[in-house]
């Protein structure tokens, strides 16, 4: 049976394209998921990263739910959810294997003023064809902006983040703000996925973390071939 997820992560993605970068799109999750996600403690800011069959990092996420705070068998429900979700994306988008990526933070002015950049291609095949999906399982949701799918505004965004020292400069983001309309800005709402455009200037999407002032979980989903996601494993030597 297909599920909520795979349905509608499918939708979203044949949309995407040159003119449309993102597109946010409901989880079909329960309310007790939801609910789980929203009850579970974090500590701190610490990464997960997996590569390969979302099913294989099991024992790995169950740790990584313990060290957070979380007791054993909300760690559990917490790993069943994410594998879910990753499987059911991975169907979606009719790829074998992920590199996945939890990242877990708290309370920070880090991120008042947006860190708007672009992910560029994962691997070189198909520049024009990656995805990636975000989600904000607990907390604040990732911020998007297609700059109104303005050339020279991209160019001019592209030339500032090749030039830049330092991406996570407050001056440096204030600088490129300019570029930005804020009607323009959008997140996913609770309950919600984006999938957006990686890779080549004017197909990538435009995105940023957003102010994080509570506990918050983030997931992203790089879907791949079993060969890809393994080079780019190893070329993040991890």
């Amino acid at each position: 049976m297909t599920s909520k997820l795979t349905t509608n992560l499918n939708n979203a993605a044949t949309k995407l394209g040159r003119d449309l970068k993102f597109e946010h799109f409901d989880l079909g999750l329960g309310q007790l998921v939801l609910d789980d996600f929203q009850s579970m403690k974090i500590s701190g800011y610490q990464y997960f990263n997996h590569f390969g069959n979302p099913e294989d990092a099991t024992p790995k996420l169950v740790q990584y739910f313990e060290s957070l705070g979380n007791d054993s068998a909300l760690s559990e429900k917490l790993t069943i959810h994410v594998t879910t979700l990753c499987q059911d994306a991975l169907k979606a988008l009719n790829k074998e294997a992920a590199w996945i990526t939890l990242r877990s933070s708290q309370n920070t002015n880090s991120h008042d003023i947006p860190r708007w950049h672009i992910d560029g291609t994962f691997w070189q095949n198909d520049p024009d064809k990656q995805r990636k999906v975000a989600i904000g399982l607990k907390g604040p949701k990732t911020l998007f902006n297609d700059l109104s799918n303005d050339n020279a505004k991209i160019d001019e965004l592209c030339e500032e983040l090749m030039q830049a020292n330092d991406t996570f400069c407050p001056q440096f983001r204030k600088k490129i703000a300019r570029l930005f309309d804020d009607a323009r800005t959008s997140s996913a709402a609770q309950g919600q996925g984006t999938i957006f455009n990686v890779g080549a200037k004017y197909h990538a999407a435009p995105h940023s973390e957003p102010p994080i002032h509570e506990d918050r979980l983030f997931l992203s989903i790089v879907p791949g071939t079993v060969q890809q996601i393994q080079e780019l494993r190893l070329e993040w030597n991890m």
